[in-house]
């Protein structure tokens, strides 16, 4: 949510007190010759400072950037009417930090008040006129609604200028929990928290020999009011509006390459980011059959080369059998979780789960490893290579098999080491680090029964695993710090009656 904070200092006060209990402050100006006072916003979004690793912030500078704003001055009372509606252009938003912005308003000196203020960014309410109710403004559509014809997208949820494109935003100024503001010099900021009127999907793609190449959404509403619903108590209900019809967007928002997004390793697996922009909405209470759903269209790759494909349908439910709605509401981030980083047939039904988090700038929580492991070969029928297991798996009596690890940090060294999990280490099986190159060498022949390092025979005459634990040289964790951020483990696993269908 975006804040605005305000310091109000209006008529109704002698102009020595206001010089005195606010100019001090450097927050109103005083215009002797016309007479008016001026009301400095300053519009500032939450957790605003740097973020540890942006390239994993899950929302970025055009999804919280105020390109336009307007304000709407209701009177204040049981009879709250629309006074006055005032657009105000970037021009005159002074930019003072990274999503941090100022503005300032004049009022006449005379002016008692009291008043209530609404602001809408990125967007404006077409139906709002002067003398309408709080009640109706409220439940007024936003500019922007989705084509019935199937040929949407979530880029026409927001609004353009120019070449780029924002979200549509509104909000309310408060004083504490009072929206009723008096014409007077406040000590307290009065704040406006502008919410997003949209909600957004992230898509992850956890299943390693899946590639998605394309999505789209369905049973999503096409209209959003102003404000969220409520009910007869004044509490939020998030429902679609009156009249909102549910749509297909054709496509998403981010762009899907020509090559797909491929399934990898990973806590957050393949990420396609704003996969979605969408409304608020409730979900059906009894079927997932008209529940928004996410269509999901890609393919299947065996060693072979040979494709398969497939289109998944995950519909806004939790986890689990039985039905149990998922509901759209604005300012919401849910990350859509496909599979469960293992490799699947195109006959297995698949696995999801939908993360419903606050949509707000964070910083990263998700702990990240110091480096990634590529396999420098292929698959094929004798060998297989998982790498959201990190586990290479083969039925080769006498191979060799290369990988390159990779540094995620730019100054971090690229010299390696690596040692063998004791208790599983065939002395047939050899590992050898050069730099950033790890190889493991098998040479079951010299051997033909296989010998472990405690002398005993046939370890090789069944399914054997052999543990590698790789570091970087340069990398010394504290006594704090999991020892597993800093180590990643690679499996070797030796199957002679195993073939890679």
């Amino acid at each position: 949510m975006l804040k605005l904070k305000t310091i109000i200092c209006l008529a109704g006060l002698p102009l020595l007190a206001l010089l005195a209990s606010c100019q001090d402050k450097g927050k109103v100006k005083i215009d002797e010759q016309n007479a008016k006072n001026s009301i400095t916003f300053s519009i500032k979004a939450p957790d605003g400072g740097p973020v540890n690793y942006t390239r994993n912030a899950i929302h970025d500078v055009d999804e919280w950037t105020v390109n336009s704003l307007t304000l709407y001055q209701f009177s204040a009372g049981a009879d709250e009417k629309l006074l006055e509606i005032l657009p105000i252009e970037a021009s005159k938003l002074t930019k003072t930090n990274d999503a941090e912005y100022t503005y300032t308003k004049d009022f006449d000196i005379n002016d008692p008040g009291p008043y209530r203020f609404v602001f809408v960014a990125n967007d404006q309410v077409p139906t709002a006129v002067v003398g309408m109710s709080r009640a109706d403004f409220d439940k007024a559509l936003m500019s922007q609604q989705l084509k019935s014809d199937g040929t949407a997208t979530s880029k026409d949820l927001l609004t353009t200028s120019g070449a780029k494109q924002y979200i549509p935003m509104t909000g309310v100024a408060k004083l504490g929990n009072t929206e009723n503001l008096d014409i007077k010099c406040y000590v307290a900021p009065v704040k406006v928290e502008l919410t997003r009127v949209v909600a957004r999907i992230d898509l992850y793609n956890h299943i390693p020999n899946f590639t998605i190449t394309s999505i789209s959404l369905e049973n999503t509403y096409d209209r959003t009011s102003t404000f969220p619903t409520k009910n007869a108590a004044g509490t939020a209900t998030f429902e679609a509006p009156t009249g909102a019809q549910k749509v297909k967007q054709a496509s998403g928002y981010a762009e899907i390459p020509a090559a797909g997004v491929a399934g990898v390793e990973g806590a957050q697996g393949a990420a396609i980011q704003k996969s979605f922009y969408l409304y608020e909405g409730k979900q059906p209470t009894d079927s997932e059959a008209n529940a928004t759903t996410i269509v999901v269209k890609g393919k299947f790759v065996n060693y072979k080369g040979q494709e398969t494909e497939k289109t998944y349908r995950i519909p806004f439910k939790q986890q689990g059998v039985n039905y149990v709605p998922v509901d759209v509401k604005r300012n919401n981030l849910y990350r859509v979780h496909l599979g469960d980083n293992t490799a699947i047939t195109p006959d297995t039904k698949v696995k999801f789960v939908i993360e419903v988090l606050d949509w707000n700038r964070v910083k990263l929580t998700e702990e990240l490893n110091f480096f990634s492991i590529d396999f420098q070969g292929e698959n094929n029928k004798n060998v297989e290579y998982n790498p959201l297991a990190r586990t290479l798996k083969t039925n080769l009596r006498k191979a060799t098999f290369a990988f390159k690890l990779n540094t995620l940090y730019q100054d971090q060294s690229t010299d390696f080491d690596f040692r063998l999990n004791k208790t599983q280490a065939p002395n047939c099986v050899k590992g050898e680090m050069q730099n950033d190159l790890f190889t493991i060498t098998v040479d079951l022949d010299k051997e033909p029964n296989g010998r472990i390092e405690n002398g005993a025979r046939g370890a090789f005459d069944k399914e054997t695993t052999v543990l590698f634990d790789l570091w970087n040289k340069a990398i010394v964790p504290s006594n704090t710090e999991p020892k597993s951020k800093y180590m990643v483990q690679l499996k070797f696993v030796y199957d002679p009656n195993w073939t890679n269908n």
